[in-house]
């Protein structure tokens, strides 16, 4: 949201009070002076690791000067790494440093009456950025936000979130992004504002193009779309990998870095024996112990009759629904359950450590099973996190106590209900005992969110997981344990290779031991490359470990000390990320400004735009234009679409790249973008550069003829193996050609037409000859296809 934000006589910058000019008139969007005349956000996401570039153009139609303040959702585990202002045909870049210091440079330049901005992180579910720069009237300013996420897997889907909080409508908004899995894609699926699930995508401004490996979207919502949103301001992509031919596991290499990710699916469920316990305190009264209740009774319905469980309801006493044993799941015992549920009230003090330590004492008595299967020991606790009565009512000592006690033997999951939880010390607490805790938030689909979580967590596939790496020695590991691994999730490692270790990817190997419902298992994975055109040149391996390490860094600050974050801000400051412990201050230099604080580049504002697509807001603000070159197209057919025709111009020579080779029998060819060849039995076709992306805008012909030697009474016969172009079911975008006995001087050729991804073979015979078309655009790529050209 862009606006002019004061308080008193202070307009508010990310927390921070800065002094205006008394000359200064302060603007709000919409018919105050400040209107955003465009809004774009390119996102490009390779391996489920996504870059954002934010960029909005704010013009002051004032005559006079405005105060224009900014303020931009993140999701909660993006980092921020870039921000920078144009104004007056200068930039100013934001410099990320130690919170302290940024905050004196930014309190120095306010002094000074310099436009200057401060951002930090205000952390719950998203992010907050907030910054305000002075303009002066009839003047334009950029504001650039770059920031960088790993994308968490949840309940088997990806979902990559961009905030857009205008506030009003724009004429030029517009949000692309570019998917890139190497190991293929599936499920896309894009939430925007107000679209109904009976209407067709297109009509919000939503198209999809995809192929096997790449996947587009783009989102380009009219002014009067934009204008029955009511607020909602979220646009939500989801998608899925493939992971079956690499067991669940990829592992990947890249400038001396690797990235693992472990998903597997084949798995059994290990049956869970869980205890409720429940907070019904007085200060749970009214909403939150309603909300918690009904979200308990779902729950109940969703156990399963593999699960034991019991409820423990605790105030200033503790009450047990079957005291000294674990239940079984049937009719009758959850019928007995949700009884006890509803027949809940709030009213008392709040033991808390006594509750949990009833649960511990309830999941000591379970004896293990006689057939030696594996079963998850779960306490889930529903409260309001205020510990104020029993044994022990200190949050500290608690924590202290209850992590002693179940020393690592059970998982422990915290959800906080109201306005006044202490979720820091429930998430501390979960945390130190192999759980993790959720805050739910006062809405209407609170039973929804808490029913989210356990759906999250009901499904262990393994427990006690240790990752080991072979083949090449390594260092830097984030993380080689991990307690538990869910349905639907993921686990993800990086790590380093050791200086000067010459290590072969084809030797190098990721193993993970862990316990399962049918006992230990053992899984492995070989390391490797990724293929040309998977990754661009901005794609750092190095980055996505420094933010995994960061993130890991984050979650081990459990005790509230500040024991990491001596290793935090270092790794923060050289990969210029915003973290808890950085911020970013952007500050218009002038007399008095140290050259540390210098952080102006003359000149105008350009941003190359992202590979593959086009960026119109940067053309807008640079006078620069990037060409779209094709239509975007909604597709949802996955099968290779085939069609023959009769077209004399089914293809161009115009730039065509055909290099003639020496006549060829078995030889495999090289991925050449055509040639002409001469087959006597056997001969490999490859798309350009596969199994890599094949480039954009390619056009190649390949000329194949049979060999002389072959004889009358046989024939020639492509057939495709693999295909992974541009899906679309007028093959209108990539597509291959294939002319059967192709006569150059006939005005009416026949072809075929090929495009899509499946499995499907393709087979298509000549007498003779053969004349194959490979044709690209410049917006969606795939691997391409394989084929076999052979004498029959």
């Amino acid at each position: 949201m862009l606006n002019g934000r004061a308080f008193g006589d202070l307009p508010v910058i990310s927390g921070v009070y800065a002094k205006s000019n008394s000359r200064v008139r302060r603007s709000a969007v919409g018919g105050h002076g400040a209107n955003i005349a465009a809004f774009h956000a390119d996102s490009r996401i390779t391996t489920r690791y996504a870059r954002v570039t934010v960029s909005i153009l704010v013009e002051n139609t004032s005559p006079t000067a405005n105060v224009i303040s900014m303020k931009m959702r993140l999701p909660k585990t993006a980092f921020m790494s870039n921000f920078s202002m144009e104004i007056d045909g200068t930039v100013y870049v934001g410099v990320v440093k130690e919170k302290t210091l940024a905050k004196q440079q930014f309190q120095r330049a306010v002094q000074q009456g310099q436009s200057t901005g401060l951002l930090s992180t205000t952390i719950r579910e998203t992010q907050t950025f907030d910054v305000s720069v002075n303009i002066a009237g009839g003047e334009t300013v950029m504001f650039l936000l770059d920031y960088e996420e790993l994308l968490k897997r949840k309940l088997g889907i990806y979902s990559h979130v961009i905030y857009a909080d205008l506030g009003q409508t724009v004429d030029d908004y517009r949000v692309d992004v570019l998917i890139t899995e190497p190991t293929g894609i599936v499920a896309v699926d894009v939430n925007v504002p107000d679209k109904k699930k009976d209407t067709e995508a297109n009509q919000y401004g939503t198209f999809i193009r995809r192929s096997a490996t790449q996947a587009y979207i783009t989102y380009t919502p009219t002014v009067e779309q934009q204008a029955s949103l009511n607020g909602d301001s979220v646009i939500t992509v989801n998608y899925d990998v493939t992971r079956e031919k690499a067991g669940g596991q990829q592992l990947v290499t890249r400038d001396g870095y690797f990235i693992h990710w472990f998903a597997p699916s084949n798995l059994p469920v290990i049956p869970q024996n869980v205890v409720f316990i429940f907070d019904k305190s007085g200060s749970m009264a009214g909403k939150p112990i309603s909300q918690a209740k009904e979200a308990l009774r779902n729950i109940l319905d969703i156990l399963t009759p593999e699960d034991k469980f019991n409820i423990i309801t605790f105030a200033t006493n503790v009450d047990v629904l079957a005291p000294g044993k674990m239940l079984d799941v049937n009719i009758a015992t959850t019928t007995l359950a949700q009884a006890y549920v509803s027949a809940i009230n709030a009213g008392g003090w709040t033991a808390f450590y006594d509750a949990l330590s009833s649960g511990i004492s309830l999941l000591d008595s379970i004896s293990p099973p006689s057939d030696g299967s594996v079963h998850a020991n779960t306490m889930i606790v529903l409260t309001d996190g205020l510990p104020n009565a029993g044994l022990i009512s200190n949050p500290r000592a608690i924590h202290t106590a209850i992590t002693k006690r179940l020393n690592g033997r059970y998982s422990l999951f915290g959800l906080g209900f109201g306005s006044g939880v202490d979720q820091t010390f429930l998430k501390r607490l979960a945390e130190a005992n192999k759980g993790t805790s959720r805050r739910i938030y006062a809405h209407s689909d609170a039973a929804l969110q808490v029913k989210g979580f356990y759906d999250e967590v009901a499904s262990p596939l393994l427990t006690e997981i240790f990752v080991d790496y072979n083949g090449c020695k390594v260092e830097k590991v984030t993380k080689s344990k991990f307690d538990h691994y869910f349905s639907g999730s993921e686990v993800i490692i990086g790590g380093k290779f050791v200086d000067g270790e010459d290590c072969r990817f084809s030797n190098f190997t990721g193993k993970v031991d862990g316990d399962s419902g049918n006992g230990t298992v053992s899984m492995q994975t070989e390391g490797g490359d990724l293929e040309r055109g998977f990754a661009d040149e901005t794609y750092d391996m190095e980055k996505i470990w420094a933010y995994l390490t960061i993130q890991h860094l984050l979650d081990k600050k459990k005790s509230g000390t500040n024991k990491h974050d001596s290793e935090i801000l270092s790794l923060s400051l050289k990969y210029n990320f915003v973290t808890e412990v950085t911020s970013m201050v952007v500050t218009q230099p002038g007399v008095g400004t140290s050259s540390d604080d210098d952080s102006t580049v003359e000149g105008r504002f350009f941003f190359p735009p992202p590979a593959s697509y086009s960026n119109h807001l940067l053309a807008y603000a640079t006078n620069m234009y990037f060409s779209n070159s094709a239509t975007t197209t909604a597709t949802t057919t996955t099968a290779i679409t085939t069609t023959t025709t009769e077209v004399s111009s089914a293809f161009s020579r115009d730039h065509e790249t055909t290099t003639s080779v020496s006549t060829s029998t078995d030889a495999d060819i090289s991925v050449k973008c055509g040639f002409s060849v001469e087959v006597v039995n056997e001969t490999a076709l490859m798309s350009p550069l596969h199994p890599g992306l094949y480039p954009p805008l390619s056009n190649c012909r390949w000329s194949v003829t049979k060999g002389k030697t072959t004889g009358n009474n046989t024939a020639l016969q492509i057939s495709f193996t693999t295909m992974d172009l541009e899906n679309d079911p007028t093959c209108s975008h990539d597509k291959v050609l294939v002319y059967p006995d192709f006569d150059e001087a006939h005005p009416d050729p026949k072809f075929q037409t090929f495009c899509g991804y499946n499995s499907t073979s393709i087979v298509v015979t000549a007498n003779d000859q053969l004349l194959v078309v490979f044709q690209s655009d410049d917006v969606v790529q795939g691997r391409g296809f394989t084929a076999k050209l052979k004498v029959v």
